[in-house]
């Protein structure tokens, strides 16, 4: 039994000596971007991800929530199962997707592991392709084609943005703790979609909708002091759209460096720090599977712009739990009520809760 463990302790020394050294870029403000180049990979910098979401109004009278999501992750130093995960995945393609059928309440998920590029997983550095097995995303012109598919449902959509990429914090440079923990973050926050669902083998036409796209490049982690965000896309029927991203910190509260973007319809932004906000939880759903409880129902009140607003899941069982991560996330439909300096404001979004089963370790 000794000379076992001798023996697996050496091989383990072999292992992590084996593992190759590099130096990743460092998010640093002061970035210059230009697009379409800054939509493709950047391999200089260790994680990347593409998050689409949004609604998809379909020719069966129904609206059907989706979520479409590309994560590219070099994996020196990461392990699973007792071995180095770049032995198998250098950089890793991990893909989920999930559908919100809104109307037959049903959440239903599934995701992809890409293993050595280009045969299981990629994303280009020199034009917009992304792909995870078969799911893809590829630019055409300033358009996204996506194609996903699961057992009992799939998506063949384009997306045409209607508005110009919009950079958060400064200039793009997202803080994520004091210690310089930063992301690059641009986002599309309104693409009109056309296209088509499959549901239970049945195509159906989709007739309208919208979508937003979050695409973050970064190379370490979220702050020590914190725990995890909540993030929040809504996009408005008067064709205006919000960003909220909240930072929790580990002994509860939302640090200061949360904020929001505010997209008005002609594409302009307004930048907004925690202290020009709020944001209530007033409902709660427990997983019972994690045991995790989330927020379900929220009320925000963006003081400068004197908006306050409902915000309600229709799903609250939006959970995640994946198994190439293994992280647990809860990410659903959102549908949104309110009133702008007295005047109606509705609209529907997506949330986005991590960390809350268990401390986020590193993104």
């Amino acid at each position: 039994m000794r000379r076992l463990m001798v023996v697996g302790f050496t091989l383990t020394f072999i292992l992590a000596s084996c593992a190759p050294a590099v130096q990743y870029r460092a998010v640093t403000p002061g970035y210059e971007w230009s697009f379409p180049r800054d939509h493709f990979s950047h391999p200089d910098f260790r994680t990347e991800w593409w998050y689409y979401s949004g609604h998809l109004d379909a020719a069966d009278g129904n609206t059907y929530g989706f979520e479409l999501v590309f994560f590219q992750r070099h994996t020196e130093g990461d392990w699973r199962f007792g071995l180095p995960v770049w032995w198998f995945a250098n950089p890793a393609h991990v893909s989920h997707f999930a559908v919100s059928d809104i109307a037959a309440r049903r959440f239903v998920y599934s995701e992809n592991l890409g293993l050595r590029t280009p045969l299981r997983g990629g994303a280009r550095s020199d034009s917009f392709h992304l792909w995870s097995e078969d799911w893809q995303a590829i630019g055409m012109g300033d358009r996204h084609y996506l194609v996903a598919e699961m057992d009992d449902y799939a998506v063949e959509i384009m997306l045409t943005p209607s508005k110009p990429p919009v950079l958060h914090g400064d200039n793009g440079y997202s803080k994520k703790g004091e210690q310089g923990n930063a992301s690059y973050y641009v986002s599309l926050t309104r693409m009109k979609a056309e296209g088509w669902l499959v549901k239970d083998g049945k195509r159906i036409r989709i007739t309208g909708g919208d979508a937003w796209l979050d695409h973050e490049i970064l190379s370490g982690s979220i702050g020590a002091n914190l725990t995890g965000w909540d993030w929040f896309s809504l996009q408005f029927e008067n064709g205006a759209d919000l960003m909220l991203c909240l930072l929790r910190k580990q002994q509860g509260g939302i640090d200061p460096l949360s904020y929001a973007s505010y997209v008005a319809p002609d594409g302009s932004t307004q930048k907004f720090l925690a202290e020009d906000f709020t944001v209530v939880e007033t409902d709660h759903w427990t997983s019972p599977r994690t045991k995790t409880r989330y927020p379900v129902a929220w009320q925000i009140h963006i003081k400068p712009l004197d908006i306050k607003l409902q915000v309600t899941a229709p799903l609250p069982f939006s959970e995640l739990i994946t198994r190439a991560t293994r992280v647990i996330y809860w990410e659903g439909a959102v549908e949104v009520n309110g009133r702008q300096a007295g005047n109606p404001l509705n609209g529907r979004g997506y949330v986005e809760m991590s960390g809350r089963n268990r401390p986020f370790e590193e993104i």
